[in-house]
């Protein structure tokens, strides 16, 4: 005898039941009301998420899956399979971080060509890069520079002002970015500067220091 598929579940925890109808054909429905002959299937409560439905499309014909046994469902062939992914979207760019002393330290990639240690800090205005950075970089010593006041600990001081074509860090880029070149006193040799807001502006930051993880969203377009 032939079974008929029949899904009538509406979302949530949903128990499926073995019937017959007028016909006497075989039925699986979550609603055996006006049904006869009905058993409830061992270990069959789902969770039934939304489904959609396309429409069908003109002079074709929907072909029914065949099975070894008709009268058996095939174990989660039926139904759609939630994903198991995290909350993130997409678009979000997670990348880890190293804690050094008190400070979490990005990997970020400089105009596609050398890679940098950077504190990441919310607070800083400007991204730092070091001397020597900037010096393997070309972008000290050129017209291209400014000059820029900055507070420190020490008091104020000017330094060098310049841009990246890009800057990059894990999936996430900015280009055009302003960096303030300086040698920042007192921090590991490892360390070659900050991280600071002239990049983390173009993006929602999420800093999980729990897990060591900066977590960046591309802002919406105005």
């Amino acid at each position: 005898m032939a079974t008929q598929i029949v899904f009538l579940a509406s979302p949530g925890l949903t128990a499926m039941y073995r019937c017959q109808d007028t016909s006497g054909a075989a039925i699986l429905t979550d609603n055996p009301a006006q049904l006869t002959n009905c058993a409830k299937l061992e270990g069959s409560v789902i969770s039934t998420p939304s489904l959609k439905i396309d429409s069908p499309q003109p002079n074709k014909r929907r072909k029914t899956p065949e099975y070894p046994n008709k009268n058996e469902i095939p174990p989660n062939s039926l139904l759609p399979q939630e994903s198991k992914q995290d909350s993130l979207e997409e678009t979000d760019s997670t990348i880890p971080l190293q804690k050094i002393g008190g400070s979490f330290v990005a990997q970020v990639t400089l105009n596609n060509e050398r890679t940098a240690h950077l504190i990441v800090d919310t607070g800083a205005s400007m991204t730092v890069l070091s001397t020597a950075i900037a010096i393997d970089l070309g972008i000290l010593g050129t017209t291209d520079n400014e000059l820029l006041t900055v507070n420190t600990a020490g008091g104020s001081v000017q330094v060098n002002m310049n841009y990246l074509a890009s800057l990059q860090v894990g999936t996430a880029q900015a280009n055009h970015v302003a960096v303030a070149i300086h040698d920042l006193p007192d921090i590991p040799e490892q360390i070659e500067g900050l991280l600071g807001m002239s990049f983390l502006k173009h993006f929602l930051v999420t800093l999980d220091a729990e897990h060591a993880r900066l977590i960046l969203r591309p802002k919406p377009s105005s």
